[in-house]
């Protein structure tokens, strides 16, 4: 198991654009310290999605399929 000073050093070293999708009602949602691993990524985007945990998967899926298009088309 990794320490934190580990695991904040190597969110910190990531040099690859990165996309950070998050479901306003997912297992992450009300994660304590995940907004200080996410703010330690170097160019990284965050975007909020409607759903659960499953949400590229359950329901409605466009909105995740329409966020990682949108992001890869810039990089």
């Amino acid at each position: 198991m990794m320490t934190e000073d580990q695991v904040m050093a190597s969110l910190k070293a990531i040099q690859a654009p990165t996309l950070f999708v998050s479901a306003k009602e997912g297992l992450l949602a009300n994660r304590k310290g995940l907004d200080d691993r996410l703010n330690a990524i170097p160019n990284m985007q965050r975007v909020e999605v409607l759903g659960g945990h499953h949400c590229h998967l359950d329901g409605d899926t466009r909105p995740v399929a329409d966020v990682v298009k949108n992001f890869l088309k810039k990089e």
